[in-house]
């Protein structure tokens, strides 16, 4: 089985949560993603992160995933699942 997960930051903030993410929310993210890849990890093995430059360099870079792949979603943002259904 080959588990993949997909995250994107815009200008415009993310579907999940307000335009910029601080304090304790910011960690809260962070944990949340980690929980989830070492979940995914331990049960399944690899778990590859397709994600956009911003996302990477904003916390998932700190998150050991089997691969990340970096792919910048040009899409609008109303239209930012699009990228998902590419990956999948």
């Amino acid at each position: 089985m080959k588990i993949i997960q997909s995250f994107a930051e815009f200008d415009e903030g993310n579907p999940y949560y307000d335009k910029e993410i601080e304090g304790d929310k910011k960690y809260l993210n962070f944990y949340t993603f980690l929980l989830s890849f070492l979940t995914l990890n331990k049960y399944y093995g690899d778990v590859i992160m397709y994600c956009n430059q911003k996302a990477y360099d904003s916390f998932i870079k700190y998150i050991p995933y089997t691969k990340i792949i970096i792919i910048e979603n040009n899409n609008l943002f109303d239209f930012w699942s699009c990228d998902k259904i590419y990956i999948f």
